[in-house]
């Protein structure tokens, strides 16, 4: 018998607007997170939504081109979901104050952790979520060696654990 998930697998029209990490790390994201914010992701669904209510504006980018069609037919206006179907970040100018790293498949978050630190401000955050998968465990570490602070929030499950890393500056 397979074991069930902790989050229910819903069709993008029935996706709640809500962050699929554990409801300790959804409610320390309600408490920093700040309504003049620019917020990136790596893959888009309720995360998408639910920053979307909270911050100025969400960019996420998403493989999948049929998901990102629905999430985008259910976003509001300041919210931008991107198709992006290569593996690795893209490069864009624009620096976030919050990067969420949960994106599929599990391979392309390797070369966004390598990317982490361009695509955010300084005192910015990146929440990278599952962080402990061994697929991208050197990046990780790399980031580790550069950042200036970091945080786990515990989650249920093997890899359903968040880690956040502050580049610098106060958090609340």
């Amino acid at each position: 018998m397979t074991a069930q998930p902790w989050w229910k697998p819903s069709p993008p029209a029935e996706i709640p607007a809500k962050p699929w990490l554990s409801p300790a790390v959804v409610e320390y994201l309600e408490a920093i997170i700040r309504p003049e914010w620019d917020i990136l992701e790596h893959g888009c669904g309720g995360s998408t939504l639910w920053f979307a209510e909270r911050c100025k504006g969400v960019t996420a980018y998403e493989s999948d081109p049929d998901f990102a069609a629905a999430i985008r037919g259910r976003a509001p206006s300041n919210a931008k979901i991107i198709s992006w179907a290569k593996a690795n970040a893209p490069t864009i100018k624009t620096r976030y104050d919050l990067l969420l790293i949960d994106g599929e498949p599990i391979e392309t978050r390797g070369p966004w952790i390598t990317s982490a630190l361009r695509l955010v401000k300084p005192g910015g955050i990146i929440v990278l979520d599952n962080y402990n998968r061994p697929e991208y465990e050197a990046q990780r570490r790399k980031l580790e060696d550069e950042i200036l602070f970091r945080e786990f929030k515990s989650g249920i499950g093997l890899y359903l654990n968040t880690e956040f890393f502050y580049t610098g500056g106060s958090v609340l």
